[in-house]
């Protein structure tokens, strides 16, 4: 009989292990996925980051630019969105901010945000 439960178990333990659960999520009106996918082999994460793997990482438009901030996880993955939802002010290296340009296919600026 749990034999039977068994795959619903580990699925649901798995929910409960840092970082394990990773999010994919594409809001219409924000970035493609495939600009995001551009914009994510370019990007270099800077001096002290993690992995960019290792961030929740959500993008919006901001003018012609697109703008990524992101997080240490859990969840990680990547949420695309319509507008900014807040800022971080700090945070050092566990917030990452990444502006990049579309159409030049520029990565502007990384950057990890300060220290309060």
């Amino acid at each position: 009989m749990v034999r039977a439960y068994l795959p619903a178990i580990v699925v649901l333990l798995s929910a409960c292990v840092p970082g394990t659960r990773s999010v994919s999520e594409y809001e219409a009106g924000g970035p493609s996925e495939t600009v995001v996918a551009d914009l994510e082999a370019r990007v270099v994460m800077p001096e002290g980051a993690r992995p960019l793997s290792a961030y929740l990482r959500t993008y919006f438009h901001q003018g012609t630019k697109i703008v990524g901030q992101y997080r240490l996880g859990p969840p990680t993955g990547v949420r695309s969105v319509v507008e900014a939802e807040g800022a971080w002010l700090d945070g050092g290296c566990s917030i990452v901010t990444v502006s990049y340009d579309p159409v030049s296919k520029v990565v502007e600026g990384v950057a990890c945000n300060g220290v309060a």
